[in-house]
């Protein structure tokens, strides 16, 4: 164990495009690990998305554009994969199949590497999916409203660099690789369970159904309270003068003042206020 290689030493191979793969070889390499990001002749999708979160995303990585249904193409990955640890994809199998990327081809080639797989749906890796579908499947949608961010990604994204880290120190420690697949569709889940549990469906406890945690207007914006703890809840008990706090003396309450006066309001008492920023809905 004494002798297992630094992060900096440690060389991943990626072949995951769009948004999860690309967050989670940033976060490893803050880490410190090396990583050779493979993309095709046109580039990953998110570069032309979002051109500036995606040379975030990409800092510090090599970036090599090859045609991997070419055969030249092909053996320089082959090259690649010699000097590495890990490969990360977020093909699905069948193609991983195609292109002798599988974990049982794999293994014939190189005993030593090891291969997370990002995908979509656990039990139909093969379906079409992104994040939308993952979060319909999940039950946390509210249609005809979208998500206001890509969740099932990014979660699925931290997942991911956790697994990476997880699947080098078992590879390193046994002496052999490892294959293991993270399912966005699984994250969603993850994603579901508050609202499945009861806490955030309407009524439940952060769903509404105290008083205490939700969201209020002010007079030039919105203000989310989240006073859960009996310390925060005494505050403001004596605060407001009044013992049992309704949702309806809450928003009198908070209507009284602007936004700059609640930030300093609330750092003075030391309570969980905070104005809602670049706030979607319609103004007060």
């Amino acid at each position: 164990m004494t002798n297992l290689p630094k992060l900096r030493e440690l060389h991943l191979v990626s072949l995951a495009s769009n948004l999860p793969g690309p967050v989670a070889l940033a976060r490893l390499v803050n880490f410190g690990v090396q990583v050779t990001k493979i993309e095709p002749p046109w580039g990953d999708p998110l570069a032309h998305h979002c051109p500036g979160w995606y040379r975030e995303l990409t800092q510090g990585q090599q970036i090599l554009n090859l045609n991997l249904k070419e055969k030249s193409d092909r053996q320089h990955l082959d090259e690649v994969l010699k000097k590495s640890h890990l490969l990360v994809s977020s093909f699905r199998p069948s193609a991983l199949y195609s292109l002798g990327l599988d974990w049982g081809s794999l293994q014939k080639k190189s005993p030593h590497l090891n291969l997370v797989e990002i995908v979509g749906f656990a039990d139909d890796p093969e379906l079409p999916s992104h994040d939308l579908n993952y979060l319909a499947r999940a039950g946390v949608l509210a249609p005809p409203t979208l998500p206001l961010s890509t969740y099932a990604d990014l979660l699925g994204a931290e997942q991911t660099a956790t697994q990476v880290i997880a699947t080098l120190w078992k590879s390193l420690s046994e002496g052999k690789g490892f294959h293991c697949q993270v399912s966005l569709g699984l994250a969603a889940q993850d994603l579901a369970r508050p609202l499945q549990e009861g806490l955030c469906r309407s009524g439940g406890p952060l769903g509404g159904g105290l008083p205490l945690y939700g969201i209020y207007r002010c007079q030039d914006g919105w203000l989310a309270l989240a006073a859960l703890e009996p310390e925060f809840v005494s505050t403001l008990r004596n605060l407001l003068g009044c013992q049992e706090l309704s949702a309806q003396d809450l928003a009198t309450f908070f209507r009284t003042q602007p936004t700059a006066y609640w930030r300093n309001w609330a750092k003075q008492h030391d309570l969980p206020l905070t104005a809602v920023e670049n706030c979607l809905a319609p103004s007060p």
